[in-house]
């Protein structure tokens, strides 16, 4: 991490000088490059002026970000990077309440980033909670004490049930919304869901998938739409049934309550798409409301959720897909809640075009290693407000290298 920068428009802008180089002719030839496989026709046609200023001439030879002021760059948490001029960049308690974005391709430096933050910020008594997609985080278990790894074939939880400081109305109503988002159902399917968790609820209080499904199967609606939305609920049941019969337990692991005893991962690795998709939102929205519903709030950050691969949880797609009537996906909702709740966001993405608009509206720092899809380079000009010739050093920074946008 040695290139640091933020916005024009923010509170803290932090620049750094980066040379476009004297060999334009590679420069001009990977962008041709780019334009062939864009085929967004904005993003090309701004991808176009862009190169046809380089080969006019028109762009200078070196853009300049001024050095930050060194008080801008204190904290006390965990180290983030080094300006060329040698100044360190912390993460404070104020930077960590609003938030954190991470982006960049693969070997670029955004998996170090994290192992780097994660640890230190364990080290100062903080919880990390992290939902692992991909496997890559089981490694801190060596790394930090009081560390519990939990793998998906021993993730032994029953997310029916309410989770505690909630009312199972309102539960029921927002595991519903998630469901339906997460499996792609339309809202009048969301509404099916939620009643039959309640009918189900007052019959069993400690109700499992298996006893959903039989209580689907036995209670057929009678109308057209329902029963269409009684085959698409029962369908992604009995799926679950199949693929995550590690679900199908009375309780199970506490994890909301865990995650203020223990540095918890959650490794995901191995499961079908959708079956991590269900369970990493499933434990989201049972931590965020478990927070949200305490009563405990605007203290000092206790505890930090990180989620790598954040399109999987925050999607963009989700937000296209939802229609007036349902608004912001419940997930993007109760997150830019959670900095009241002493509790802090991380989200790493290679795609960040892809990742909820959302999420990255409520982010108060903004980390960009280097991106080659013009899509992603584009959302990130977007996203922190870079010039024409600052959003040029994207595909050019070296691994290690990153802009850096703060609030």
């Amino acid at each position: 991490m040695d290139k640091i920068r933020q916005s024009k428009e923010c509170q803290n802008l932090f620049k750094i000088s980066v040379g476009l180089g004297v060999d334009s002719e590679k420069k001009i030839q990977r962008y041709k490059r780019l334009l062939e496989f864009q085929w967004d026709e904005d993003i090309f046609f701004k991808w176009k002026k862009y190169l046809d200023d380089i080969e006019n001439d028109k762009l200078s030879n070196n853009v300049v970000f001024e050095e930050p002021p060194e008080e801008e760059l204190k904290g006390n948490l965990a180290e983030v990077g080094v300006t060329p001029q040698g100044l360190k960049f912390w993460l404070d308690e104020i930077r960590l309440r609003m938030f954190i974005c991470i982006f960049g391709e693969t070997r670029t430096g955004k998996t170090t980033l994290l192992y780097k933050l994660i640890t230190q910020l364990a080290e100062t008594g903080l919880k990390v909670f992290i939902l692992d997609i991909k496997g890559d985080y089981s490694g801190l278990l060596r790394l930090i004490k009081n560390t519990v790894v939990i793998r998906a074939k021993e993730l032994y939880f029953n997310d029916l049930l309410p989770c505690q400081n909630t009312h199972s109305q309102d539960y029921f109503s927002c595991y519903a919304e998630n469901f339906s988002q997460t499996m792609g159902f339309m809202q009048g399917s969301a509404f099916y869901l939620n009643e039959q968790l309640s009918k189900l609820y007052e019959l069993n209080k400690n109700m499992t998938y298996i006893d959903l499904e039989h209580y689907l199967k036995s209670n057929p609606p009678k109308g057209r739409i329902e029963n269409d939305y009684h085959q698409r609920v029962l369908n992604r049941i009995k799926h679950i049934n199949v693929t995550l019969s590690n679900l199908n337990v009375k309780r199970g692991y506490p994890l909301e309550q865990m995650m203020d005893e223990v540095n918890l991962i959650i490794d995901l690795k191995g499961l079908p798409s959708i079956s991590k998709k269900h369970i990493a939102s499933s434990i989201l929205l049972r931590r965020f409301l478990y927070l949200i519903n305490s009563g405990v709030r605007m203290g000092k950050i206790s505890n930090v959720i990180v989620a790598d691969e954040g399109k999987e949880l925050f999607s963009k797609k989700s937000e296209k897909d939802l229609n007036d009537a349902q608004g912001v996906p419940i997930l993007t909702r109760l997150a830019s809640q959670i900095g009241e709740f002493n509790t802090s966001l991380i989200v790493a993405e290679q795609i960040p075009s892809m990742l909820s608009d959302g999420i990255k509206a409520n982010c108060g720092t903004v980390i960009s290693f280097r991106l080659g899809a013009g899509n992603d380079i584009w959302e990130i000009s977007r996203t922190i407000n870079l010039t024409k010739q600052q959003t040029g050093i994207i595909p050019d920074l070296k691994p290690g290298e990153a802009i850096v946008r703060t609030v």
